[in-house]
């Protein structure tokens, strides 16, 4: 086989695959040292790395700023040249750009460097695949953004700052608020940063982009009594109007579903996916201590990041949480291991349950107007999770102890929801008793 025919099979699978001429390029060094050292490097000639590679990325096409190989020929090889014509593939439809160099440039736009930074993502494992479900829609509703503000076809290495605050800030100011601008402008900002560090521009104009947010802070945590209040709301109040004909099973465990929320810190539906077999018991030769494990190991179960992987011990007690109740009323009667504990049996199930989840604190507003707080604050499922890190905080749990409970990546934990290395057999234990001076 020719070096030109064992590219041309190379680059057809990974066609649609590069960001820009320069990858392509170093896709095929890279595949050439692969093969060059390898069993059957004598079957290949060791001038294919110095000729070769620029024989077969002469031509490309270019598609919304994504590359697809459309000829990989050899001034040897005559019989190649006619590989195009007998190919069925959506690149027919786009024109051929000849490039005379293999220096020539190919402008990047900004959709095709999303695309290439949530491809990077992906496939270096970085994002779960929750994260990838809202991350991904986040960074093209930017691509939305710079088409309005008449971005989207200038390449991202002439983009300037002024082009980031005239145009794309300016527009995401007129209808979204400060801290979701700021959301935005961070992860543009991380978007030239990978361009930079991928040299597709020389160096990242997307610096100091946020806006200083002047409006004053609600604070999102709950006092203990609201909490209680609301509780005992979805115990009893909440279950008498709901009364029905034919009640799903789910809604007789709202109030603990509640409550578990409240003593760990959890996402609503990191609760919603627990089984049997996350709630583990964990004995030692002191205490014997109950903790659940947040995981995405079972199908269908999804956790935002890796570090949302992770296990937080059941504090008894607080909130009038009874772990021996639950254990019995709620654990105990699931039937095999993989149960839902929550009788969330379905994709429906969960979704019903989490908008009657969503429904408790929405009534309990409603019949408790006395309770401002709640309604200032505008209480909900996510409100127990800030409220838990305010705790952590002004307990003075170490940082390093919270991240690990909240499930979150190092420095964002008490910026981010305060209002401030865990390892070993015994870290479940070391965990609780932290975890009790906090919520005791």
């Amino acid at each position: 086989m020719t070096n030109a025919k064992i590219l041309k099979e190379h680059m057809y699978d990974l066609s649609g695959t590069f960001i820009d001429f320069d990858h392509m390029r170093q896709t095929l060094k890279d595949i050439a040292k692969d093969l060059l050292s390898g069993d059957n490097h004598r079957d290949i000639k060791v001038e294919w790395f110095n000729k070769g590679v620029y024989d077969c990325t002469r031509k490309v096409v270019h598609c919304d700023s994504h590359l697809s190989l459309s000829v990989c020929t050899s001034p040897n090889d005559s019989s190649l040249n006619d590989v195009p014509n007998a190919i069925t593939s959506p690149i027919e439809s786009y024109a051929s750009i000849e490039t005379n160099s293999i220096d020539a440039p190919i402008a990047l736009t900004i959709s095709g460097l999303v695309e290439a930074y949530i491809n990077d993502k992906k496939s270096n494992g970085e994002w779960s695949e929750y994260t990838s479900i809202y991350k991904s829609s986040a960074l093209r509703s930017i691509v939305k953004v710079f088409k309005e503000a008449n971005l989207s076809d200038k390449p991202i290495a002439d983009i300037t700052r002024n082009d980031l605050i005239d145009g794309v800030r300016s527009l995401l100011t007129t209808t979204l608020m400060t801290s979701t601008v700021n959301s935005r402008m961070r992860d543009i900002k991380s978007l030239f940063k990978f361009a930079e560090l991928n040299d597709y521009v020389s160096k990242s104009v997307a610096n100091k982009l946020e806006i200083k947010d002047k409006t004053k802070k609600t604070p999102k945590d709950l006092p203990s009594e609201t909490i209680m209040s609301i509780i005992q709301y979805a115990s009893t109040g909440h279950r008498e109007r709901r009364k029905t004909a034919n009640p799903k099973p789910y809604n007789e465990y709202l109030h603990w579903f509640v409550q578990l929320g409240s003593i760990t810190g959890a996402r609503l539906n990191e609760l919603a996916q627990l089984r049997k077999s996350d709630v583990i018991q964990c004995v030692d030769s002191s205490s014997s201590v109950y903790y659940i494990s947040i995981n995405d190991e079972q199908e269908g179960n999804c956790t935002k990041n890796a570090a949302s992987n992770r296990c937080v011990p059941l504090v008894d007690g607080a909130y009038g949480f009874n772990l021996d109740s639950f254990i019995k009323e709620v654990v105990d009667t699931c039937s095999n291991d993989d149960d839902f504990i929550f009788r969330l049996d379905s994709v429906a199930d969960r979704n019903n349950f989490t908008a009657s989840v969503n429904q408790v604190f929405v009534k309990y507003k409603k019949v408790n107007p006395q309770d401002t707080i709640a309604i200032d604050r505008k209480a909900s499922m996510h409100s127990l999770r800030h409220t838990m890190a305010t705790l952590c905080l002004n307990k003075k749990m170490p940082e390093a102890w919270t991240q690990r409970l909240l499930g979150h990546t190092q420095g964002i934990t008490y910026g981010l929801y305060g209002s401030g290395g865990i390892n070993g057999d015994n870290a479940m234990v070391e965990m609780h008793s932290e975890l009790q001076k906090v919520l005791l």
